[in-house]
């Protein structure tokens, strides 16, 4: 066996031996770190589809009101209207 060699293992080891060391000194913050990063992303993507899915509702509201509008019943329409203004999403 070379020197190289032999000094290539040892450095192998120690490398290990670090590796193995932080592991069990900061693996718990690792996982922890990733399930708050997956957890948040979660959250956001649901807050993000409630707000969609409220927007898409009004619309829906807003396209009813529009059709009553069109349709020629004015009073309907303003009260459809009044409703999606008092419950629409707002956006």
């Amino acid at each position: 066996m070379s020197d190289d060699t032999i000094f290539s293992e040892i450095n192998e080891e120690l490398r290990r031996d670090r590796v193995r060391s932080g592991w069990r000194r900061f693996g718990v913050y690792i996982i922890a770190a990733a399930v708050l990063l997956v957890v948040g992303v979660a959250a956001y993507e649901g807050w993000n589809w409630w707000r969609t899915s409220n927007a898409e509702h009004s619309s829906d509201h807003l396209f009813a009101a529009l059709k009553l509008a069109d349709d020629g019943n004015i009073a309907g329409a303003q009260t459809a209207l009044g409703q999606l203004a008092a419950t629409g999403s707002g956006q």
